[in-house]
């Protein structure tokens, strides 16, 4: 399995891992009501996202909860430049689908990424 991190310094312990810098990435983040996260990955996926980070959050100001619920559900994914736009085209177009008025998508240009593998054994 290949994953990134956006924290190149950071310092493996392991000696089997084949590091590697990815250049001319963009990182997409987005927050969306509980449930729809996965919906979201999946149509991220399919337009060419390698996979996502998601993780559960509450929403701490009741303004930002039109739904009546705080839980939200929050997703990263580090793609190639020339796949961002179709990226963010899906997650968008799955959040319509999904009638989810309070996700929120944000793009940030990542010049590189750290990438590592583990080496078979």
């Amino acid at each position: 399995a290949r994953w990134r991190t956006r924290y190149a310094g950071l310092k493996d312990q392991h000696e089997d891992v084949d590091r590697k810098t990815q250049r001319n990435y963009c990182e997409i983040a987005f927050a969306c009501s509980e449930g729809n996260a996965e919906v979201l990955v999946r149509e991220a996926m399919e337009a060419g996202a390698g996979g996502a980070t998601t993780s559960t959050a509450n929403c701490l100001r009741a303004a930002l909860s039109e739904t009546g619920s705080a839980l939200r559900e929050t997703g990263i994914l580090c793609v190639p430049k020339q796949t961002g736009d179709a990226v963010v085209e899906g997650l968008i177009a799955a959040a319509s689908r999904a009638n989810d008025e309070t996700c929120r998508i944000q793009v940030i240009e990542a010049p590189a990424v750290f990438t590592y593998q583990r080496r078979s054994s």
